[in-house]
C-alpha cells in the first residue's frame, strides 16, 4: 500500500548501488554514442566510475589548502600541508568558502585574448575593483587560477605578477579609503594569496585521494595506486572549484574569446563584453585581425601557433608563413653542412645541403 511504499522509500539508502552486466552497459553506451568502441569500462580510471562525492570532498581539501599561505613549503608538507582534518571528513564551511577563480585560455588560442603576465596583472586589479562580493573586492579572498599553458616559466611569472597586483591593490584601498580597511593591521593580517590551480589540485589528489576514498567507503573497483594521475579526475576537481567561486561570491573570471552576437567572422569577436569579462582585453592576434598593423610587431611568431595565421590574413598569410619557415629550415640545413644558399635555394659551397630528416 501507499504507507508501506513510503516507509520503504524512507529506509532506502541515500546512495543506492545497482548491479549490471558490464558488457550490457558497454553496448548501451556505445549505441548512445557515449563510449568509443575501443574503450573498455573495466580499464577506465577512477574518474570514470567515481561518484561526485569524491570530487566534492577533494575540492573541500583543495579549498582548505588555498587558505594555507605556506602551501608547497617543506614545513607545511610535514604538517599534511596544513590541511584541516575537517576537510577530509566533510565540512560545510569549506563548501561555502569564498575565493576567486580565474581561467585563462591559451594553447592554440594564444593571444586571442591578452594573457601575458602583465596583462593578467592589469586584469586582476580591474576584476577586484569590479567584484560584486565585498570580501573579493577587498582582496581578502584567495585567487586560484588555471590555464592550459604548461610552460612553467609563464605560470611562475604570471602568478608573481598577479600576486603583486593584489598586494598593490589592497594597499591602495587602505590609503584611499579607511572605511574599506580599518587599519594597517587589516592589510597585513590577510595573506595575499594567488595559487596556481593545477599545482593545488595535483597536490590534493596525490596526497588525499586514498584517504578520502577510505573515509567515504567508495568502491573504486580495484587498486587506488596510480589513479591519482587520472587527468579527468583532476579536471573534475578544478571544475568543482571554479563552480564554487561562481556560486559563493560571483567570482569566477574567464578570459576567453567569444563571437559577438550577429557576427560570424573571427575579427568580429571579442574577449570583453557583451559575453566576456568587462576587464578582459583583446590579444595581439585578435587586434591584428581587426586591422591593428602594429599588434604583432616583434611577435610575428604568434602567427605560427594554431590557426592564427589564417585567422589574421587568410590563406595568403598562411602561405607566407610557410615560405618563411621553409627558408629558415633551408638556412639551418646549409649552416649545419657548411654551405650557404642563394635566392634560388641552391648551395654556393662545394656541396648542396641535403634536407635534414629530423628537422
Amino acid at each position: 500500500d501507499a504507507d508501506a511504499d513510503a516507509d520503504a522509500d524512507a529506509d532506502a539508502p541515500t546512495n543506492p548501488m545497482y548491479a549490471v552486466e558490464l558488457t550490457t552497459l558497454e553496448r548501451t553506451l556505445i549505441v548512445d554514442r557515449r563510449l568509443h568502441r575501443s574503450v573498455k569500462l573495466w580499464d577506465c580510471g577512477l574518474a570514470e566510475v567515481t561518484t561526485g562525492r569524491v570530487v566534492r570532498r577533494l575540492a573541500d581539501v583543495a579549498t582548505s589548502l588555498s587558505f594555507a599561505p605556506s602551501l608547497g613549503d617543506d614545513d607545511s608538507k610535514n604538517d599534511e600541508l596544513s590541511v584541516n582534518v575537517s576537510a577530509i571528513s566533510g565540512d560545510v564551511n569549506l563548501t561555502s568558502s569564498k575565493f576567486a577563480a580565474l581561467h585563462v585560455r591559451r594553447g592554440d588560442m594564444l593571444e586571442w585574448c591578452a594573457s601575458s603576465p602583465e596583462a593578467l596583472s592589469a586584469f586582476v586589479r580591474c576584476a577586484l575593483a569590479n567584484a560584486s562580493d565585498a570580501d573579493v573586492r577587498n582582496a581578502s579572498a584567495p585567487l586560484v587560477w588555471f590555464t592550459d599553458d604548461a610552460n612553467a616559466s609563464y605560470v611562475a611569472e604570471a602568478t608573481a605578477a598577479m600576486e603583486d597586483s593584489m598586494r598593490e591593490y589592497r594597499s591602495s584601498l587602505f590609503s584611499s579609503s579607511e572605511g574599506t580597511l580599518n587599519d594597517a593591521s587589516n592589510v597585513s593580517s590577510v595573506a595575499t594569496s594567488v595559487l596556481y590551480g593545477e599545482t593545488l589540485v595535483n597536490e590534493t589528489v596525490i596526497r588525499y585521494l586514498s584517504r578520502i576514498v577510505d573515509e567515504l567507503g567508495v568502491d573504486v573497483g580495484g587498486k587506488i595506486v596510480g589513479r591519482e594521475k587520472d587527468n579527468y579526475l583532476r579536471y573534475q576537481v578544478a571544475e568543482e572549484m571554479m563552480a564554487r567561486a561562481e556560486s559563493n561570491c560571483d567570482a569566477f573570471w574567464n578570459i576567453h574569446f567569444s563571437y559577438t552576437p550577429g557576427t560570424t567572422g573571427f575579427s568580429g569577436g571579442t574577449c570583453g563584453p557583451p559575453r566576456g569579462h568587462v576587464c578582459a582585453e583583446d590579444g595581439r592576434v585578435l587586434r591584428a585581425a581587426k586591422g591593428d598593423t602594429n599588434a604583432l610587431v616583434g611577435f610575428e611568431s604568434l602567427l605560427d601557433v594554431g590557426n592564427n595565421a589564417f585567422l589574421v590574413g587568410g590563406e595568403k598569410l598562411v602561405e607566407e608563413r610557410r615560405d618563411i619557415a621553409m627558408e629558415a629550415l633551408s638556412a639551418m640545413d646549409a649552416n649545419e653542412n657548411g654551405t650557404t644558399t642563394d635566392g634560388n635555394g641552391t648551395g654556393s659551397g662545394d656541396a648542396v645541403a641535403e634536407p635534414n630528416a629530423t628537422a
